[in-house]
């Protein structure tokens, strides 16, 4: 795997995205009237891009990042969806190329993306900007996409079998309630950085019984994680494949920090939207296998 940023960027990030003294980021979304006309969308946001191709949209997507996947079928020569061209990467998006693409809508994500481009997208068309930080944030993320793009029907199915997959974690952990402690670590080189409170990470693992130490350390939203140990040992030291492609030879240098130490999916457990269910059901079988 590929990763998304460098640690540079990542810090610089968290902190400028910590520094819009994010409370409730939802009030950050932007809704509008439903599109009468049919649509051009650009999606700088890979889970994004993935949720408007399960809401069926995939051939009103003219343009993704490269870190975007292609539609179902994208490899198919036969398929009639074309493959959306790239447009640069999360961060540091072609604008000019998308300009020239004509796009309808650009979607943004004030975490994936750079926060300060978002203006410019806004100089170009009318720009939806969704950045969820709990899983009933990705739910309205989807249901406002269904909205403005008339696919209310598909929207609802996707958020009913989040909701459904949601239900069934919360049961699994209460018989018999499950609680465990955990720190995930997102970046690597040169500092070690980990999920916080108010993340849509955070937010999977604590439907899980997950309880965050990383509230330990201070309580920004992206930590950095202190080279020597806790006061408390977490349960679970978590190293997700991504950003930073964790593999298995970094656990002995973890292993301080959990009495756990263990590889997670990344994607499962930080992309929102239609992903969201897949993520609670893999939350569902990881820890299942811990027993």
């Amino acid at each position: 795997t590929t990763s998304r940023v460098s640690a540079t960027t990542a810090a610089t990030t968290a902190v400028a995205v910590s520094a819009l003294a994010i409370v409730s980021i939802s009030s950050w979304i932007t809704l509008f009237r439903r599109t009468t006309k049919e649509p051009r969308i650009v999606s700088l946001c890979p889970s994004t891009t993935e949720t408007l191709y399960d809401l069926g949209l995939a051939r009103y997507v003219v343009g993704r990042t490269r870190y975007c996947p292609k539609p179902p079928n994208g490899d198919d020569s036969n398929s009639d969806t074309p493959v959306p061209p790239k447009v640069g990467g999360t961060k540091d998006p072609q604008w000019d190329r998308i300009r020239a693409l004509k796009p309808t809508h650009i979607l943004f994500n004030l975490e994936e993306n750079d926060y300060t481009h978002r203006s410019r997208a806004e100089s170009i068309c009318p720009t939806l900007v969704h950045t969820p930080t709990t899983i009933e944030e990705s739910m309205d993320m989807i249901l406002d996409l269904g909205n403005v793009f008339q696919v209310d029907h598909e929207a609802q199915r996707i958020v009913n079998d989040v909701q459904s997959s949601l239900d069934q974690l919360r049961q699994q952990q209460q018989h018999p309630k499950q609680t465990f402690t955990f720190l995930y670590v997102i970046w690597h080189h040169p500092d070690a950085m980990v999920a916080g409170r108010g993340t849509y990470i955070d937010s999977l693992l604590s439907a899980a019984g997950g309880v965050n130490v990383a509230t330990q350390i201070n309580d920004q939203r992206y930590p950095l994680l202190p080279k020597n140990e806790l006061d408390v040992q977490a349960d679970f030291c978590l190293l997700s494949t991504e950003p930073y492609p964790f593999k298995e030879s970094h656990l002995p240098l973890y292993q301080k920090y959990g009495s756990n130490c263990r590889i997670i999916d990344g994607e499962m457990l930080s992309w929102h939207g239609s992903r969201s269910a897949a993520g609670l059901r893999y939350l569902m079988d990881y820890f299942d296998e811990t027993k």
